[in-house]
């Protein structure tokens, strides 16, 4: 019996020896395998393996990607810059990077060999720990795009970080320069390019404007003032002398005009509910709520409140609110998502469109976009891109507002958001041929590089769900819209019976930003200047935008036909 027992107790004892074994050899096997990916490199394998989406022999297949790779530090680079030098490097290609980028220097890859012309994906393996950008030109032709880098780790300058933007290519040989731009680059490692995924040239029937435009016959025209309601057949029409918003009520697609020019077609709004994209123009119908007419006085002046009320069975009501005011060129939207139980969203854009020529200004001589900064920490600037932008958009997102505009006449839409106490809000553009075929105003808008999140927004909950609310005004100089919209804005902020804002208000006021403590003594003269107010604390959206907007004395916005005009 114990013969018996102690076998047992062998065998045991030998099996737990033969699992550990196996366990050890696995674990050196996983640790040898992670060594052949370089230490402390951010990379995305979701963008690093793509696969067809067709199966062979009840397998799918994966699709070779093709990589070429350029080290920085290659002889037949060019180096040019008064601090440019190659230096060790823990984590890099070949242990070298090529540092010393800050004022005035660059690195030019010579030979960069592509088989076929095209759209390619450069991606860039540096080191920095700070947010720093590069200038980056291709083949000597065209300004120099801009790249707002993150911080690969708080001051750590040896961990390598990746970024990605995309670039148009010519078959054979190519030529990219990195430059600082007069200011302060990363230390380059290499770059790696591959041909980027082919774009989807197929767009969504439900977006286009198409015949959007025709709403049939006039049914009644109701006035409020000098603002007119009118009901069509298939929609109906709200507007004034300046400007008018035309609604047809079986796409859910609006366009919004000013003195009889179309500026903006095909605008529809858009919620995140979860996992789910909700669309207004997808649910099934689309109705002014007539008799929900209703006036208001407020910063803006006085007008009227509307509704369009969109809904679908087995989703939450969707309402499209207007705002319209006396004597201005310009109106507020907003939307609000409710139900019976409890939702939850952290997007929400009251205006999108994507269609062809979605936002068409009537000149195509030099159509460009403002891009605005979130604020100026790391030396942020604005910067106005053209209008015929079609790669890297999801790099060039405004914070908070942007102008459409040309740059020769200045005529210019402006959007952007007057509310700041729940949102951020962003915008997102595209274009070709001196229009934009998409335009999205959203509130959630997060990015590492521009608002410095390393998360997604907060999310709103709640039975009822709001929206920032958007500006949105078309002028003869664009600049003299975003000042009103400033202007605006200042008159919306609490006060107190003294007329002074809220100082309760300007504590409490937050943001998933979060709160600054407001410290320097010039902002602080500056902001009490606005509404000779006592400062304690203020949400940082509201003082960066009426402080931006404000506070740019008259005469000192330059009026040369330049790409900035700020």
């Amino acid at each position: 019996m114990s013969l018996k027992k102690g076998r047992t107790a062998g065998l045991i004892a030998a099996l737990v020896l033969v699992i550990g074994i196996v366990f050890i050899i696995y674990r050196v096997a996983a640790t040898k395998e992670g060594e052949q990916v370089q230490p402390a490199i951010a990379e995305n394998s979701a963008a690093e393996m793509e696969k067809n989406t067709e199966e062979e022999g009840g397998l799918p297949v994966e699709e070779a990607i093709v990589e070429y790779t350029y080290e920085a530090n290659d002889p037949s680079n060019i180096l040019e810059g008064p601090h440019t030098e190659i230096a060790d490097c823990k984590y890099c290609e070949n242990g070298q990077q090529v540092g010393g980028l800050f004022e005035g220097s660059s690195v030019q890859f010579n030979h960069i060999e592509v088989p076929e012309a095209g759209s390619y994906i450069v991606k860039v393996y540096y080191t920095s720990g700070d947010p720093r950008s590069f200038f980056v030109q291709v083949n000597g032709t065209g300004e120099a795009e801009k790249y707002d880098l993150p911080e690969v780790g708080k001051n750590d300058w040896e961990s390598v970080g990746t970024y990605e933007f995309a670039v148009e290519l010519v078959a054979g040989n190519n030529k990219l320069l990195f430059s600082d731009g007069g200011w302060y680059s990363p230390n380059l490692d290499k770059i790696v390019i591959r041909k980027a995924p082919a774009a989807d040239a197929v767009q969504d029937p439900a977006a286009m404007w198409g015949e959007s435009g025709n709403i049939g016959g006039e049914l009644n025209t109701s006035n409020y003032g000098s603002i007119r309601v009118t009901q069509h057949e298939k929609g109906f029409v709200i507007g004034s002398s300046a400007y008018e918003v035309l609604y047809n009520t079986e796409t859910g697609l609006a366009g919004y005009s000013w003195q009889g020019s179309m500026i903006a077609k095909g605008v529809y709004g858009s919620v995140k509910l979860g996992d789910q994209l909700v669309r207004s123009l997808e649910l099934d119908t689309h109705q002014l709520l007539a008799d929900q007419i209703v006036p208001v006085q407020d910063g803006h002046g006085k007008g009227i409140k509307l509704t369009v009320r969109n809904e679908k069975p087995g989703l939450p009501t969707f309402d499209q609110i207007y705002y319209f005011y006396e004597g201005v060129d310009y109106f507020i939207t907003e939307q609000e998502i409710s139900g019976s139980s409890e939702l939850s969203s952290n997007y929400m854009a009251p205006v999108v469109l994507n269609t062809a020529g979605g936002v068409d200004l009537g000149q195509y001589g030099d159509n460009r976009v403002l891009l605005v900064p979130f604020d100026n920490d790391a030396w942020s600037r604005y910067v106005s891109k053209t209008m015929n932008t079609s790669l890297n958009n999801d790099k060039y997102i405004s914070s908070e507002v942007t102008a459409i505009f040309d740059n020769v006449s200045r005529n210019g839409l402006v959007v952007g958001s007057v509310t700041h106490d729940t949102w951020k809000t962003g915008v997102y553009w595209g274009g070709s041929d001196n229009r934009l075929n998409e335009l999205k105003v959203y509130g959630g808008f997060t990015s590492r590089n521009v608002t410095y999140d390393r998360m997604e927004h907060g999310a709103i909950s709640g039975t009822t769900l709001k929206s920032p609310q958007i500006f949105v005004g078309f002028y003869s100089d664009y600049r003299d819209g975003m000042e009103l919209m400033a202007v605006r804005m200042q008159r919306l902020l609490p006060r107190s019976a003294s007329g002074r804002i809220s100082r309760k208000e300007s504590q409490s006021a937050g943001t998933a930003g979060g709160r600054m403590s407001i410290s320097c003594p010039i902002t602080r003269w500056l902001l009490s200047r606005i509404s000779s107010m006592t400062i304690f604390r203020i949400n940082p959206l509201t003082t960066r935008v009426i402080f931006i907007l404000t506070w740019i004395p008259s005469g000192t916005i330059s009026r040369r036909r330049s790409g900035l005009s700020w």
